[in-house]
């Protein structure tokens, strides 16, 4: 088995060439005009499309336009800065109607371009400086048709099947853990024979492959972050790319890497069950695409058809038994079937084939956790986050797993520094709220709650630490603000209410703290601890029908509530009920030896009562 990404597939022939747009096309080339270009320094049109790209083509124009002769950009419909920041750089500007075809706006973008050569960049893509510098050098006696670069696509975590360690070779890029790398033809002829196809994840492959044309490899990094930006703007282009998909699997039924490329998009929008469709025709299209068996594994995994996932793995365990990525994908199977030693063993093999595999390492940690070998656990989930330090997801599971009871101290300085080189991490800065709220630290909690709202306004779990981190310290305006808050993100947060009942209380407002618990009880009816709380409310002033009511919900809800049982009881007292409450006082006792001693006092009590009750009735 050969595990590839999407693009290093060599793509299905399919489509025709398009004529240029703006005037007939260019005639081949033949050996006596490649002989006249050599005489001369070579010419490069870097030619992008973009749409509301105001966040990455600065980036992308800034790096390369010192190295080429012209910057064509064809904008589809920008509502942001974008053309202007690209005019800032000197851009020839144009406009194409979007016709929900990548191929036919890349192609405009190339039929307007005067160079030699064609260098295509995405605006969330760029070169560094040291490799821009490299393109005239590198077509000045290039007899090739094209030049295959390689396409780094940077990850925020490893959670991808093809994903390798980011190299840190480069100071773009250096600060994600993980990558992508494909080879990819972005550099070649401006020769109408080469054009793009497909709707999306379009290609000149075909082309090249249709017209038997040549082209070397090279060292040169396209570096690409399309996969890290604003996560609203990848949401959305993951949609556009899903509907297109669909439109281009549609089209070219036959087309393996349509098939493939469809299938992966569904997957990574947890389109599983879809997705399987979608791999099965890639792979019985082209059995080279073996890559979507484990992809249909990982899938039934995922969606809990757990026989279905272990028929495709031990397929995939055939086809390449010593694969680092099947093995270690096949140890999370066993390992969620609760066959933990099986699961440390596949782990461990996985790690023979490549002992920086960081995550097999992380992964092998939580199950020593598991099967409670605290200090081995973690010890390994520290060597993994060595072995790649800038890996946000280790962070965030290591401090998710902290918090169940375990190294807290340790967690809160590993995540510090982190945060520290990564300021913008929304989740880590939450996590840390949590941490040093469970170390009693609220000043602390309180602040880097505070951190982690102004990262994300919309999660709701910072503002519920901050909350009670301001409730904890006291500071009760400023905790019933921040609960407000809370429940204008969850009207029914039953923390909040509950919380802003003890503020109203601590104030003696005990009709707006009867108002809360009565919405509580909307939402909750069953609520333990709020029926005990109310009842209690209810039963200050004297033992009234309501008060006993809500206590003896509150009972029935946790029979084993001693103190519920007491107070209670108390009322059936007040009110007379004397053998009621002798039971309750019994049921008290016998639940708590401990406090036995307040129950057994009550019933002492209550047996004189009981006996003076019944001779008043005799005589």
């Amino acid at each position: 088995m050969t595990l590839h990404s999407v693009t290093a597939l060599k793509p299905h022939r399919s489509g025709q060439f398009l004529p240029g747009k703006n005037g007939p096309a260019r005639q081949f080339l033949g050996e006596a005009d490649k002989v006249s270009l050599l005489k001369r320094r070579p010419s490069i049109s870097l030619c992008m499309i973009v749409r509301n790209e105001e966040e990455h083509i600065g980036r992308c124009l800034a790096g390369t336009v010192d190295f080429v002769d012209e910057v064509i950009v064809t904008d589809t419909g920008s509502t942001d800065r974008t053309i202007e920041i690209a005019r800032q750089f000197g851009a020839n500007m144009q406009q194409f109607q979007w016709t929900g075809d990548f191929s036919q706006a890349r192609n405009h973008s190339i039929n307007c371009a005067s160079g030699d050569w064609i260098l295509v960049l995405d605006a969330d893509e760029c070169l560094a400086a040291r490799d821009a510098k490299l393109l005239r050098p590198l077509i000045a006696g290039m007899n090739a048709e094209g030049i295959a670069l390689i396409q780094r696509t940077y990850l925020w975590n490893a959670n991808f099947v093809c994903s390798i360690p980011n190299p840190k070779d480069y100071e773009e890029g250096r600060e994600y853990s993980d990558c992508v790398e494909v080879s990819v033809i972005r550099l070649f002829r401006n020769d109408p024979r080469i054009r793009y196809q497909g709707r999306v994840h379009e290609l000149v492959e075909p082309a090249f492959a249709l017209e038997k044309l040549t082209a070397e490899k090279s060292s040169i990094v396209i570096h690409h972050f399309g996969k890290v930006g604003n996560p609203e703007h990848l949401e959305r282009k993951k949609l556009l790319y899903l509907d297109l998909g669909r439109r281009k699997a549609e089209e070219q039924a036959d087309n393996a890497m349509a098939q493939f490329e469809l299938a992966v998009q569904l997957f990574e929008l947890r389109k599983h069950s879809e997705s399987i469709i979608y791999f099965e025709r890639a792979y019985a299209l082209n059995r080279t695409f073996d890559v979507a068996l484990l992809y249909i594994a990982k899938a039934n995994h995922l969606r809990g058809k757990m026989d279905e996932a272990q028929r495709t793995y031990r397929t995939c365990l055939k086809l390449a038994g010593e694969n680092d990525k099947v093995l270690f994908e096949y140890a999370n199977f066993v390992r969620d079937q609760g066959l933990l030693k099986k699961a440390l063993h596949l782990y461990q093999r996985a790690l023979a084939v490549n002992p920086r595999h960081s995550l097999a390492v992380f992964n092998m940690g939580g199950v020593y956790l598991k099967i409670g070998e605290i200090s081995r656990g973690f010890d390994l989930i520290k060597k993994a986050i060595q072995l790649n330090p800038d890996n946000q997801t280790f962070y965030e599971n290591f401090g998710r797993l902290a918090l169940e009871g375990h190294n807290l101290e340790e967690a809160a300085e590993l995540l510090e520094s982190f945060f520290r080189r990564f300021s913008g991490t929304q989740r880590i800065a939450s996590i840390l709220a949590q941490i040093h709220f469970k170390l009693r630290r609220f000043d602390s909690a309180a602040c880097w709650a505070t951190r982690a709202v102004r990262l994300d306004s919309a999660d709701l779990t910072p503002h519920l630490i901050k909350a009670n981190s301001e409730f904890c310290l006291g500071l009760m305006s400023d905790a019933e603000k921040s609960y407000s808050t809370v429940l204008a993100l969850d009207p029914k947060n039953l923390d909040s209410m509950m919380n802003l009942a003890a503020i109203a209380q601590s104030r003696c407002d005990d009709q707006a703290a009867a108002q809360w618990y009565r919405r509580l009880l909307d939402d909750y009816p069953d609520h333990a601890e709020t029926l005990k709380r109310y009842g209690r409310l209810a039963a200050k002033a004297l033992p009234s029908p309501q008060a006993l009511t809500i206590l003896e919900a509150a009972c029935k809800a946790n029979p084993l509530d001693m103190a519920c049982l007491l107070q209670l009881g108390s009322l059936y007292e007040q009110s007379g009920r004397f053998n009621d409450a002798v039971v309750l006082f019994r049921q008290a006792s016998q639940l708590n030896p401990k406090l036995s001693r307040i129950a057994d006092q009550k019933l002492r009590r209550l047996s004189v009562l009981v006996h003076e009750e019944k001779t008043n009735c005799s005589n």
